[in-house]
């Protein structure tokens, strides 16, 4: 859109909408990984793996706010 010369508030809607996207997606996967990875982690015995995947989680959300 830069080198087509387009206006630079369409150029910035284009991103903004891009990132919406990427975020709506990111969100799908997290929520597909609670359900699956950290469930079977909770459903077992070991505090050890569940303490880890906490931290895990903790670190993903820490990292989708910036």
């Amino acid at each position: 859109m830069i080198n087509a010369g387009r206006y630079c508030v369409d150029i910035l809607h284009t991103v903004g909408a891009a990132i919406g996207a990427l975020k709506k997606f990111e969100a799908a996967i997290l929520k597909d990984h609670l359900k699956s990875c950290v469930k079977t982690a909770f459903s077992g015995k070991s505090p050890r793996e569940q303490d880890a995947k906490l931290l895990e989680i903790y670190g993903l959300i820490e990292g989708m706010r910036k």
